[in-house]
């Protein structure tokens, strides 16, 4: 059977994200961030036969957004269609490194070896938690906390709430400006004029809201600011047509785990990113000093 050429898809007369979805295998992303792809971008979107995969530009980084409709396809297909796009996404987004998320499931061991191959490395294993609509637990108001909505104004105190609560993985501010411009919503925890918490959350438009990023400032943590925050963030996703308010977090944070838990939060999945340089130079200099044979895949619990 001859092999078809890679081509790029044209203008699609259905949700992309929902294009993308509902293949075997694949990873979306939120509809914001994917569903003008093929407009704004169509260079980025690469498609051969039936299967897609794009990106775009996240923190610091590209994201690749992919569709197969087998992990046979995501074998034979991927590496090749990935060489494609990585000289296009560097070019458009000028990141260094590309993003491949995959949620855990039997696919796993057929698409390791391939990220294994192309010097894609493991991060830390994340969960998914999901609060449906009818099984939130109500939380009381702090003391002397109050509630407001926050804007662009924020940004400056958001950033220094985030990097006090996640020193080692900061969202860069262009990430938070992102979120608004695109129209996320942003909850501010004030204890007079001063900012110190922030839950930063969206709706799909369908049936989902999705808490993007939430933190208390070190002095006011343990005070019940953060269930505060996650049940405002999903009374207004519910009162919006959401059935659930969906979060992610990494696996070995158990603190806020628990915090979600007692909100009334359910594990629904797990799964795994993997990275890579995008500059070919920087991949040849790794496989060189025998960097890229240290790679090590496995270790889920």
């Amino acid at each position: 059977m001859p092999v078809r050429p890679l081509r790029r898809l044209e203008a699609p007369t259905a949700s992309f994200h929902a294009r993308l979805s509902r293949e075997a295998l694949s990873y979306a992303w939120a509809p914001a961030e994917v569903d003008d792809l093929p407009n704004k971008h169509p260079e980025l979107v690469i498609e051969r036969d039936g299967n897609l995969l794009t990106a775009f530009a996240g923190a610091n980084q590209s994201c690749l957004v992919y569709s197969y409709g087998s992990d046979a396809e995501f074998v034979d297909l991927f590496p090749e269609m990935f060489e494609q796009l990585l000289p296009r996404i560097r070019k458009a987004h000028g990141a260094e490194t590309v993003r491949f998320r995959l949620s855990l499931g039997s696919s796993r061991t057929a698409v390791e070896p391939v990220l294994k191959k192309l010097s894609f490395k493991p991060q830390r294993p994340w969960l998914i938690f999901v609060l449906e609509k009818r099984g939130a637990v109500k939380t009381p108001t702090p003391k002397g906390i109050a509630f407001r909505v926050g804007t662009v104004a924020d940004i400056d105190a958001i950033v220094r709430i985030d990097r006090e609560a996640f020193p080692d993985t900061p969202m860069p501010e262009g990430a938070y400006r992102n979120h608004l411009a695109r129209g996320d919503e942003l909850l501010l925890a004030t204890a007079g004029a001063e900012v110190v918490g922030f839950a930063l959350y969206s709706y799909n438009g369908a049936d989902e809201g999705y808490l993007s990023s939430l933190a208390v400032a070190d002095a006011y943590r343990g005070r019940g600011i953060g269930p505060a925050l996650v049940a405002r963030a999903a009374k207004w996703a519910f009162s919006r047509g959401a059935d659930h308010l969906a979060l992610r977090t990494e696996e070995d944070n158990g603190v806020a785990i628990k915090v979600y838990r007692t909100i009334g939060f359910k594990h629904a999945g797990s799964g795994n990113d993997y990275e890579r340089p995008t500059d070919p130079r920087v991949i040849a200099a790794m496989k060189k000093a025998g960097e890229g044979t240290l790679i090590r895949f496995g270790g889920w619990r």
